[in-house]
């Protein structure tokens, strides 16, 4: 099996438990949760990076 290193978008996961919570953030344990990701793609958890980044945006240039 390979091993795995796990990223996770603070924000992106915030919204996912908000929404299968019903509108309340689901309780989870993060490490638990990166572990059991990797396991069921039949990978070695390694590493897990947890980062908050703003939303993307393309900004788009009108031609001139």
């Amino acid at each position: 099996m390979e091993e795995a290193i796990v990223l996770i978008d603070s924000g992106f996961l915030s919204k996912v438990t908000k929404h299968f919570g019903g509108g309340i953030h689901l309780r989870y344990n993060l490490l638990k949760f990166a572990k059991n990701l990797s396991g069921k793609e039949d990978l070695i958890f390694k590493q897990l990076l947890y980062y908050t980044a703003p939303p993307f945006h393309i900004s788009v240039l009108s031609p001139t």
